[in-house]
């Protein structure tokens, strides 16, 4: 995880909609609730951190401006 991702502070916020519970996590100026469309991504990393913290990716969206033969191969940072 990249120096910026980790900085990321998330706060969560219980909140209710149609009488069921909805978690809505914050990240700076992302929520879980928002649409999220990030362009030009390099590697991948921030939108992969979001989407970690949020525990879904399903309100994202990432573009990258490579093709597929100049995209930088993955690598485990774990």
């Amino acid at each position: 995880m990249g120096e910026a991702a980790a900085s990321l502070e998330a706060a969560a916020a219980i909140s209710l909609e149609s009488g069921e519970e909805k978690r809505e996590i914050w990240i700076k100026h992302y929520s879980s609730s928002h649409r999220i469309l990030l362009v030009g991504e390099g590697d991948f990393s921030f939108s992969a951190c979001i989407a970690r913290a949020f525990g879904s990716a399903k309100n994202m969206i990432a573009t990258s401006y490579d093709n597929l033969g100049e995209m930088p191969v993955a690598l485990d940072h774990d």
